[in-house]
């Protein structure tokens, strides 16, 4: 059961670092806008 765990871990780790690198990757496409909205 322990072996599984040390197997399971290490994998979930590098998917979500996979996934988490797509979405960054994504985000490079979209345009750099910023709205600054001020109420007086």
């Amino acid at each position: 059961m322990q072996s599984v765990i040390q197997v399971l871990i290490p994998l979930s780790q590098l998917i979500g670092l996979i996934f988490c690198s797509n979405i960054m990757a994504a985000e490079g496409d979209r345009p750099n806008i910023v709205l600054v909205m001020v109420h007086n």
